[in-house]
């Protein structure tokens, strides 16, 4: 079915970035009619994006999930499709002239699934401009009235273009049928309108599921029918179910609501009160695999819910215990019953073992009820009170028959009844749950569930994707299982799914989420794991894939190995140069084509590679003096007629051109320090501070520009260029940590010394300019912990560390806060200090040296990337 959907994105994509301000012009003349006035009703699936490009770019940029899927070769065929799509845009005049509105794409099901794609030009007099870009790019020709073939190499699809309105399919008789016939369009289905209304207009994707025709219809396209169940999802009466889709790299989260009917689902919750399922946590096994958990703690409305049908029906399934009780069964449930009841999996040994767990109120109470209804009792060797039920209903029983799991033995225990069909699982079970060692303590389910959903609900499922791989394979259509086989990994990758719901107003809300999570990875928060040949020397680098804009890594490990990493993690290249990389890596057009290459230098030679990883004709490039560091690049006019200042091993810097070659109206400066520019007053100063602490100002050709005999402490100190308007007002600052005093050197050589209180010991400072660069902040790691100077002196922050810290400390931003990082001693591990509420956040993750902010995805939050030895991490905020 990806394939037959395939053939409409190039075309939608093609023109779906229009520009969006033209959309609101005043003078515009809308079209007329809506895209649903136009698609049948009996659709059994109808799929809306407001924003196509956006979404392309979202599964495309970074997403886990989408790469794995990638492996599937109808999966494969539709990106490339995207793709071109992309390519199209970019290239396209045409297509920036006419914005679209939402794009939908309805599903439906004969004899074979038709598919029917519609959306809305911005303005009416954009149709012929519309019809002249398919003549154009798809080979359009008309075929009747308002109708256009378009054929491509591998597809043919059919337009109906008419008064803004566009409309596509494959086939040509169901797309006339659908134009002619739309008395009984999606506009006009009341029920299908309400559903609409509930739609989180921010959502990636919108999707609406029709029922019953989805059941009748869509169903086996991707389940097995031996799951399906009318009873359970739903009646024969028509609804709609809404789901709000929301894509992120490594996660899919939907939510909607369920429709109004008479479903199971349905009717067990629509009373129920919330509850704190942490509460069942705390009875679980740390190690369980799946579970369903259910709220009724209104137990008398639940039952009535369930039995809403058919009321003497509970009557019949608890009379055999009302006769041994002598009593009415209901109302003796009803004295000890609890708020909540579990069908769940786990493994307290080495085996997978099925439970039911139902909490109970009065202890004694549960007790004598199990002596009086089962049909014996005795005790294990380890002391346990094992009851059996022999028609193993009474767990579906006392859960309305919402579970239908059977179990033959039951025992009381810690205010829960707990079933099996073992009686080793019971004991097993009782052994290996406490109160230190439950599921309340595995942080890796309560935090998955916390994040993404709310522990607190009416109704909990979570599962261990791995763990229940063959039972979720068992439950999907035998196309979807060929679909996902393609690539023998997907389980693996997926880690958990949840599902919570709930009653809002007079409907069921819904949340779910899957997360991706590679098995390689080492820790549960990293996005992704990559491991490479052998250690690296420094952090990688994010360079701009100038093909898709997309944020890349590059990578240089100790034996001299380049490597070019996706934003995913995946290796795309890696090269081996021959000699260690000094300094940075940077990017330059170099052939003025808007095409990016790698520039950077070694001891002997200076390197331009492609994003191909091949070296750029005339490169490397020996150098005519060995280097002692890494360029500094410079496009003084923004000309793409590029500058590098080189420091050399003969104690000077000296000036190249992009082609390699050293200017020589150039004059060499004594000095090998890093290089800063500053413009005052239209004229260049370059800044160039050496180890030996001199300071020399230049202009472009190495002339001096400024003479400064003041020198800096010796060393490698943390300087600040504190810009003025002047020369006067423009400052060389740095810290003289021995006599705890901040120095300022003006480019009029004139020094000005701030004393800061700093009672105990500095081990290092730097100056921290991440949250204002016009007003710093001063950062001193002491034998104590970090404190916090502004730029007159004054102490803001002192804060005592439990931790031991390696020096230097980084300012970061993590989870939208202005942070500290830093590596502990003896265990690099990394942690993050916030100054501000005296907060340590331990991340547990292993680092050579402190990572980076890096914003590696579009519309994403950065990440932090780092490493450890050979293994680069990408740090999920």
């Amino acid at each position: 079915m990806v394939k037959k959907i395939a053939f409409i994105v190039l075309l939608l994509a093609a023109i779906s970035c229009g520009t969006w301000g033209y959309l609101y012009l005043s003078n515009l003349k809308r079209p007329t009619t809506n895209p649903l006035s136009i698609l049948p009703d009996n659709c059994y699936m109808l799929l809306e994006t407001k924003n196509l490009h956006q979404l392309s770019e979202k599964i495309n940029q970074g997403n886990l999930m989408w790469e794995e899927l990638l492996k599937a070769d109808a999966i494969k065929q539709f990106n490339k499709t995207l793709q071109k799509a992309d390519s199209l845009i970019s290239n396209s005049t045409n297509s920036s002239q006419f914005g679209v509105q939402s794009v939908y794409v309805a599903l439906y099901q004969d004899k074979k699934t038709e598919l029917l794609a519609a959306f809305n030009l911005a303005d009416i007099s954009t149709n012929d401009l519309f019809i002249s870009f398919l003549t154009k790019n798809f080979s359009a020709k008309k075929t009747s009235n308002n109708l256009y073939e378009c054929k491509q190499t591998d597809y043919t699809f059919y337009t109906y273009v008419n008064a803004g309105l566009v409309v596509f399919s494959g086939n040509p008789d169901f797309l006339q049928d659908a134009i002619k016939n739309n008395k009984t369009s999606l506009a006009q289905n009341k029920i299908f309108t309400e559903t609409y209304q509930t739609e989180n207009e921010e959502s990636d994707v919108n999707v609406f599921i029709h029922l019953p025709n989805f059941y009748d219809k869509g169903w086996t396209n991707f389940f097995a029918s031996s799951i399906k169940n009318k009873n359970v999802y739903g009646a024969t009466k028509e609804a709609w179910l809404s789901v709000d889709v929301a894509i992120t790299p490594s996660e899919l989260n939907t939510q909607g609501f369920l429709s109004n009917d008479s479903s199971i689902v349905y009717n067990a919750l629509k009373n129920q009160p919330i509850v704190n399922f942490k509460d069942a946590f705390n009875f679980l096994p740390y190690n369980t695999i799946q579970l369903q958990a259910l709220s009724i703690s209104k137990y008398v409305q639940f039952i009535a819910n369930n039995y809403v049908d058919n009321p003497e029906k509970r009557k019949q399934d608890l009379q055999s215990y009302a006769d041994k009780l002598n009593a009415d069964a209901q109302t003796e449930i009803e004295k000890f019953i609890g708020d909540f009841a579990v069908l769940f999996s786990a493994k307290c040994t080495d085996t997978e073992q099925d439970y039911g767990l139902i909490q109970i109120t009065e202890e004694k109470i549960a007790t004598d009820f199990l002596k009086t209804i089962t049909d014996s009792t005795f005790e294990t060797s380890d002391s346990v009170r094992i009851y059996l039920d022999a028609t193993q209903n009474l767990f579906s029983n006392l859960c309305g028959h919402f579970f239908t799991k059977k179990f033959k033995y039951v025992t009381s225990f810690n205010n829960t009844m707990l079933f099996s069909d073992e009686v080793s699982a019971i004991s097993d079970f009782k052994k290996s749950v406490s109160d230190k060692n439950n599921l309340q303590a595995n942080e890796h389910v309560v935090n998955f569930i916390d994040k993404n959903l709310s522990i607190e609900s009416a109704f909990l499922f979570y599962a261990d994707i791995f763990k229940c791989k063959q039972e979720i394979i068992a439950g999907l259509s035998n196309n979807m299982v060929k679909l996902l086989s393609q690539s023998p990994e997907m389980f693996d990758k997926y880690e958990s799914v949840a599902l919570t719901m709930e009653k809002l107003k007079n409907n069921l809300f819904f949340k779910a989420c899957v997360n991706f999570s590679p098995k390689n990875k080492l820790y549960q928060n990293t996005l992704w794991e990559t491991l490479l040949d052998t250690d690296l020397y420094s952090n990688p680098t994010p360079v701009k894939n100038h093909l898709t804009s997309e944020t890349e890594l590059v990578c240089f490990d100790k034996t001299n190995n380049l490597y070019l990493l996706s934003n995913t993690g995946k290796i795309l290249w890696r090269k081996n140069i021959g000699e260690q990389i000094l300094g940075e890596i940077h990017q330059v057009d170099y052939f003025g084509n808007g095409k990016l290459q790698l520039l950077f230098n070694t001891e002997n030679h200076l390197f331009i590679i492609d994003r191909n990883g091949n070296n750029v004709s005339g490169f490397p490039s020996k150098l005519g003096n060995a280097a002692v560091g890494g360029l500094t690049l410079f496009d003084y006019e923004k000309n793409k007629n590029y500058r590098l200042w080189l420091p050399l091993k003969n104690n000077t810097t000296v000036c190249y051109a992009i082609n390699g070659k050293q200017l020589v109206d150039f004059v060499p400066i004594k000095n090998t320090g890093h290089v800063t520019r500053l413009v005052l007053q239209q004229k260049d100063y370059f800044i160039l501070i050496d180890t030996l602490g001199n300071i020399n100002v230049t202009n472009r050709k190495g002339e001096t520009r400024v003479k400064i005999n003041t020198k800096i402490t010796e060393g490698n100190q943390p300087i600040f260029i504190e810009e003025g308007k002047n020369t006067e007002n423009t400052n060389v600052c740095y810290i003289n940590a021995v006599a705890k005093k901040l120095c300022k050197i003006s480019l009029t050589d004139k020094l000005q010394e701030v004393n800061f209180p700093e009672e105990t010991n500095i081990t290092s400072v730097f100056i921290d300019t991440l949250q204002n660069a016009a007003s710093p902040l001063l950062i001193c790691t002491t034998d104590n912990g970090i404190d916090v100077f502004d730029f007159f002196g004054k102490k803001l922050y002192e804060r005592v560390l439990d931790k031991k810290m390696q020096t230097p400390v980084k300012s970061l931003l993590y989870k939208e806060k202005h942070l500290y990082a830093a590596l502990e001693n003896g265990t690099n591990n990394l942690f993050l200090a916030d100054v501000t509420e005296n907060k340590i956040t331990d991340t547990e993750i292993k680092l050579t040296k402190l990572p980076d902010n890096c914003v590696l995805i579009s519309n994403e939050k950065p990440y932090l990337i780092g490493f450890y030895g050979n293994k680069v991490f990408c740090i999920k905020q």
